[in-house]
């Protein structure tokens, strides 16, 4: 319905969270992106909340636009500042969670290696 609305050319607001979460990673990110592209070639406001970082190139397009909230480790865990920034997220924290929840160390080890040989997946 939000596609058809914004296509046909209603003014709506769409809040998406986590598009097709739960879904074969590259699937996912192209069903996404090609809802995502529908909606900001239609009418309306739609904000789209993804820690899919391939889904950030949108933000280059000239109707789109990236935001991100800062994260920082404290002793409860992570905590966001929610101040809205310019740009995709550059942080990463997925290695930090398995740190902070006492994953053990060489499972720890062999997570930061396995992400240094997949590189940043945003460049």
């Amino acid at each position: 319905r939000m596609v058809e609305a914004a296509s046909g050319g209603q003014s709506v607001f769409v809040l998406i969270d986590e598009p097709f979460r739960g879904t074969n990673s590259a699937e996912r990110v192209a069903a996404a992106s090609a809802v995502v592209r529908t909606l900001i070639s239609g009418s309306g406001l739609h904000l789209v909340a993804t820690h899919d970082a391939a889904l950030t190139t949108l933000g280059d397009l000239p109707s789109a636009q990236n935001r991100h909230f800062e994260e920082r480790f404290e002793n409860e865990g992570l905590v966001f500042d929610y101040t809205l920034r310019d740009g995709p997220a550059r942080s990463r924290n997925a290695l930090l969670v398995l740190e902070s929840e006492g994953y053990p160390p060489d499972l720890v080890a062999d997570a930061k290696r396995i992400a240094a040989e997949l590189g940043d997946e945003t460049k």
